[in-house]
């Protein structure tokens, strides 16, 4: 039960997410760009009481977070699920976590942000490269399928 709530959601909101991306014919509302104020960059851009809940969020309920409301955990997910499908003899192998790795990025980012540096922290947070990805291989998807489809009914 749990896990088809969580399945849900995750393709309700990252599916919003990409839309918003690729709507080029600026159709949908602006109402939904607000999903993005969850993300944790454009929360802490926007609104402060959403970062706080974010990161609160995320640190009690990490892959959670990473699961539902990023769409880039949410993408991930799913080549996993499509690459573990077609792929019948799959096997992972895990290596030890390099936990300081973790931290040294984090700071990194951390010390980025408040010495004015977002670039370095555009770069590497999940929403940016999720929209990224969206803007420069979906919507040309996307595009391609409009002038094929004009091209059709002309």
């Amino acid at each position: 039960m749990l896990k088809t709530i969580r399945l849900s959601l995750a393709i309700i909101i990252s599916s919003l997410l990409l839309l918003f991306f690729v709507d080029y014919l600026q159709l949908l509302p602006l109402g939904i760009h607000r999903l993005a104020h969850f993300q944790l960059f454009p929360a802490f851009l926007f609104d402060t009481k959403i970062f706080i809940l974010t990161i609160l969020l995320t640190f009690f309920f990490g892959r959670i977070y990473c699961s539902i409301l990023c769409p880039l955990g949410v993408m991930q997910d799913f080549i996993f699920w499509l690459h573990k499908k077609n792929n019948k003899k799959f096997r992972l192998f895990f290596s030890k976590p390099h936990p300081f790795l973790r931290y040294i990025s984090l700071g990194i980012m951390i010390i980025a942000l408040f010495s004015g540096f977002t670039f370095i922290v555009g770069l590497l947070e999940p929403y940016s490269i999720f929209g990224r990805i969206a803007t420069h291989l979906y919507k040309p998807i996307v595009l391609f399928i409009n002038n094929i489809f004009t091209c059709f009914f002309e």
